[in-house]
């Protein structure tokens, strides 16, 4: 019985099914596909204003379905609360010196690690066209591996667009501006652009890298515009719960979502105050920002991403596993 033993144990461990969060999950998977959603603005809480417009409130967003949850701590080195710009750049380049200048732009950001190794790359932007857009000429170098889609209003000859229902082949290193948004309001969605870009883009590519920014977000809870903040976070909710269904069908995608410069809802203390406080609350914080912002995580190596640390530690944590084990990404360490 004794001699048993050792081959007993040995079956038992081969038989064991790991899991996160109470679902079944394969630890140390290396991310091939990485799927990056930074939302400025976001905090978890903001996710009742679509929680409890629900008719059952037992029913999930995509926000309550990721595998792993976490905190990071907005600082950097100059700042305790820097702008969402500045924490974009920190999460996207591993870096705690941003300034909040055209130098943070000669910092290396994840897609040229990435571009290097052959991993297709590209950003998505919503922005909106009242926002005064600073411009550096350090910027061209930074987005260089990138194709790029931007929400945005730009008239111009010189200008590449695009549009949701036309077909069509996108460059490296090439910036292309909604067309529905030429009149100054954009008339497609965060959802439908998202959808189609990422399909086309990631059609037949084995490693790719593909990253949406939201800032509408933010700017809709500056304003105190509920409605629109809500129509906003549907709409991220909506691209979500697409970027789940195809994550979970390839075991080597990570999907992640990380906030930037989240403020705070004053939400009513009774649910019978809810539709009332929709119609026309005015509840927002927007005097000083929280100085942490979440992150959540689902598939390969979405273990990586639960605790709390720096939001400069993202892009490493993308990278790393347990050394152990032979799981650090074979191709990349920019931190050594």
């Amino acid at each position: 019985m004794l001699k048993l033993l050792p081959l007993i144990l040995l079956f038992a461990s081969c038989a064991q099914v790991t899991s996160l969060n109470l679902t079944k999950h394969q630890f140390g998977v290396q991310p091939r596909k990485i799927i990056w959603v930074q939302i400025a603005g976001f905090s978890r809480e903001h996710v009742a204003l679509l929680k409890y417009d629900y008719r059952n409130s037992s029913n999930q967003t995509s926000f309550e379905k990721f595998l792993c949850y976490g905190s990071t701590w907005e600082y950097n080195l100059y700042d305790i609360r820097p702008s969402y710009k500045s924490s974009f750049n920190s999460q996207v380049t591993g870096k705690s010196n941003i300034t909040n200048t055209c130098s943070d732009y000669e910092e290396k950001p994840i897609w040229n690690y990435l571009s290097e190794q052959g991993y297709k790359t590209a950003l998505f932007h919503t922005q909106s066209s009242k926002a005064k857009v600073k411009t550096c000429s350090e910027e061209n170098e930074f987005y260089k591996n990138l194709t790029r889609w931007k929400m945005d209003r730009k008239k111009s000859d010189d200008v590449n667009y695009f549009h949701f229902e036309k077909d069509e082949k996108y460059k490296e290193s090439s910036l292309y501006y909604d067309k529905s948004c030429l009149t100054g309001k954009c008339f497609n969605t965060i959802s439908k652009n998202v959808v189609v870009t990422f399909e086309r883009f990631t059609k037949n590519a084995n490693r790719y890298l593909y990253i949406l920014q939201d800032d509408s977000y933010l700017r809709a809870l500056k304003s105190n515009n509920f409605i629109r903040a809500k129509r906003i976070l549907k709409e991220i909710d909506q691209t979500l719960r697409y970027l789940q269904k195809y994550t979970s069908e390839r075991k080597d995608t990570l999907l992640l979502v990380s906030g930037a410069k989240a403020y705070d809802i004053d939400f009513p203390k009774q649910g019978e105050q809810w539709e009332k406080y929709i119609t026309n609350g005015n509840f927002i914080n927007t005097e000083e920002s929280e100085l942490v912002s979440d992150i959540m995580a689902t598939g390969a190596r979405s273990e990586n991403f639960c605790g709390m640390y720096n939001q400069s530690e993202i892009l490493n944590r993308i990278f790393s596993g347990a050394k152990q084990q032979g799981l650090e990404l074979e191709f990349i360490n920019p931190f050594n």
